[in-house]
Formats: C-alpha cells, structure tokens, sequence
C-alpha cells in the first residue's frame, strides 16, 4: 500500500523504517514523501532492516539486538559498525 503523497516506489524496508520514525511515540514528522527519501538516502534496505529493531533511546547489547532482528550477531557486527560509521545509530 502506497502511503498518501508518495511519488516514487520505496522498498519495503525503508518504509517500514520510515514508519518508525513517523509514530507520534518519536514526535517525528509525517509520513510521507520528505520523509521517505531522508530515510532512503540514509539507509541501505538491509540497514533499515536491522534499524526498525534498535531499542529507540537506550543502549542495547548485540545479541539483543540479534534477537529482536533474528539475525546472527556475527552477520550483525559489521552491519552495526558500518552504521556507527556513517552515524546514522
């Protein structure tokens, strides 16, 4: 389902992320196409994957993380360090 003012085709991954950052729980902004596209510069479909499962304000260990994603930690590692890298956790 295409959200209301979006243009282009997103993957799944980053509108469910996008999701994420639009719930009234993070007081982020609307869903919509800005939004989307933010998201879509910022993260990889596989990054988005694992970010719609980190804990959204407190720090959480790898294998938390690997459990709520259902990834392997070791597959996981490089993936969370790349994201550190580009800041975008």
């Amino acid at each position: 389902m295409q959200e209301p003012g979006v243009e282009k085709i997103y993957r799944p991954e980053i509108v469910k992320l996008s999701r994420v950052f639009s719930s009234p729980l993070f007081l982020g902004p609307p869903m919509g196409e800005p939004l989307l596209a933010l998201v879509d510069h910022l993260f990889t479909p596989e990054e988005a994957a694992v970010a719609r499962h980190l804990p959204r304000y407190l720090p959480a260990s790898l294998k938390r993380i690997s459990r709520m994603a259902g990834r392997n930690p070791e597959e996981l590692r490089p993936l969370l360090e790349a994201m550190g890298e580009k800041r975008v956790i």
